[in-house]
């Protein structure tokens, strides 16, 4: 879940993401067309904070510690996708140009469409390093000003979960 937050990558190829897939050295996960939903290469930059979800998760798998699932917390009328959709927005927030978003969640349309799409080739790579940095350190000033409760319940009653992100 932590790195759909902070790639807004689709769900199915995060969950298909292999380890030997990470680029630690350049702090990337290259995104092989063929599992990409649109046919194209991607590369996602990872921030700090992906990279160091993706080990835990990735030195949890290989020394076999399962940590016990969090009880879920209850969002009606909620989807995957709508990680994307919050992730977008909070580029725009953040005044990431709409062309960089696109880029980030690996869209061909929008602005990549169309004429613009066919003769605009640039990968955007830099542009969408710095604005998943951004978007990384709006995570943490989020999580860093987020108070639990000494009850470990939020007010609307449900168990504050803190592997949501």
């Amino acid at each position: 879940m932590r790195l759909l937050i902070l790639t807004m990558q689709r769900r199915q190829e995060v969950a298909e993401m292999d380890w030997s897939e990470i680029d630690f050295d350049a702090q990337t996960w290259p995104l092989p067309a063929e599992r990409a939903k649109n046919d194209e290469a991607h590369v996602v930059p990872l921030s700090p904070f992906a990279l160091d979800a993706h080990m835990l998760r990735i030195m949890t798998e290989r020394l076999g510690h399962f940590s016990p699932e969090p009880s879920p917390v209850v969002i009606p009328d909620w989807r995957f996708h709508d990680i994307r959709r919050t992730g977008a927005t909070n580029l725009q927030a953040l005044g990431i140009p709409i062309e960089v978003t696109e880029a980030v969640l690996n869209h061909i349309s929008g602005t990549r469409a169309g004429v613009a799409g066919i003769y605009n080739r640039y990968r955007y790579d830099p542009e969408k390093r710095a604005a998943l940095a951004d978007w990384d350190a709006r995570l943490q000033e989020m999580l860093r000003n987020t108070a639990v409760p000494a009850s470990g319940r939020l007010t609307n009653g449900n168990i504050y979960n803190t592997h949501v992100l």
